[in-house]
Parts: C-alpha cells; structure tokens; sequence
C-alpha cells in the first residue's frame, strides 16, 4: 500500500513525495524490520524450549 502511495505522488510530481520517502524511510521501514526480528525471536526461542 505504502509503495502505491508513492508510486502515485511520484507520477504526479507531488511536492509531498521527499517528506513521504523520508517518513518511509526512517520510520516506517525500520519499524517493520524491528517487528519482523522480534516474531523470529520469539518463535526462535519458543522452538528452542519445546525441543
């Protein structure tokens, strides 16, 4: 959804596009990388008890 967005700010040259990129950037995608490292922990050490 978020690269929709940006695909379309960036096709109509809005002037929102650099706040959006560095918004994405800086928050959004290392918000996701943190969530996604957390559920692997969790179910990595989960996995690890029950064996």
């Amino acid at each position: 959804m978020a690269y929709t967005a940006y695909l379309i700010l960036a096709a109509a040259h809005h002037d929102m596009l650099p706040i959006f990129s560095t918004v994405l950037g800086q928050v959004v995608i290392p918000m996701t990388v943190a969530t996604l490292a957390f559920v692997w922990w969790k179910d990595f050490r989960r996995s690890r008890k029950s064996s």
